[in-house]
């Protein structure tokens, strides 16, 4: 019973390998060739009348990366905080002069991305305080690149969140002839909108994004970063992070948090 109780809190603790966990035991050089195999019986048993045991082992380890991630962004985050925060010509919705920034990087073709849209459209609603910063993590191929392109053309004509929100909400692929109708719609100059697709301003913009990503181990869209607007590495207040989606109500005690 001692052995089986050991066996239990052990997988636990290994999580999903049978093999890690026999390994694992601190006796393992006492056990014979027919004890080995008398524990993976047993574990193999166990697994099969208790399978909560794998989905809570799972959860765990999820719960452990996702803090780490977590600390790694927000160190990143801190040796790149003006890159972040405060770039030149930065994509922005909400208040332009908010306290308080969020930041996403995102993929026009990344589900969970869309998804965040209508949560960011109420937060920046609802927060007359919050400045929106966009970062194209341009990670899903070249529909994802060319719709960075048009944003970020826009931009420079002062239409940078109308058109983003647009590809957004949009139920129909990314192409040339989307983007073009978008373009129409808010009445944008066509030729010199074409032109900054594809200037050297948009490309370097997109590919100090994409660095930046990188720099903070991004595996993924979307990842949200929250400070205030003001915030550096020697700032006190805190700079909070966000691997994934979120629901609305998480991310807006983040920014009343930052907001006091």
């Amino acid at each position: 019973m001692k052995l089986l109780n050991f066996l239990k809190r052990s997988l636990i603790i290994a999580g999903l390998s049978l093999s890690a966990l026999v390994i694992a035991a601190p006796s393992i050089n006492k056990f014979t060739s027919a004890q080995t195999a008398q524990i993976k019986q047993i574990i193999h048993q166990y697994l099969i009348q208790n399978p909560h045991v794998l989905v809570e082992a799972s959860q765990a380890l999820q719960k452990k990366e996702m803090k780490t991630a977590q600390a790694k962004a927000i160190k990143a985050a801190k040796a790149n905080a003006a890159a972040l925060f405060r770039a030149p010509n930065s994509a922005v919705g909400g208040n332009p002069k908010g306290s308080v920034t969020l930041v996403e990087f995102f993929d026009y073709q990344c589900m969970h991305c869309r998804q965040m849209t209508p949560i960011l459209q109420k937060l920046m609603k609802d927060n007359k305080n919050l400045r929106v910063v966009f970062k194209d993590f341009a990670i899903f191929g070249k529909a994802s690149v060319m719709a960075a392109q048009a944003t970020l053309a826009a931009n420079i004509q002062g239409k940078y969140y109308p058109f983003h929100e647009a590809i957004m909400t949009s139920q129909t692929q990314i192409t040339p002839k989307l983007l073009q109708s978008i373009a129409k719609k808010l009445n944008l100059n066509l030729a010199k909108f074409k032109k900054d697709m594809k200037s050297k301003t948009v490309q370097n913009q997109i590919a100090n994004s994409y660095k930046l990503a990188q720099a903070m181990n991004l595996m993924g869209t979307p990842e949200f970063l929250i400070a205030k607007t003001n915030f550096t590495a020697q700032s006190k207040s805190p700079i909070l992070s966000i691997p994934g989606a979120a629901d609305q109500k998480t991310i807006q005690k983040m920014i009343d948090k930052l907001s006091k």
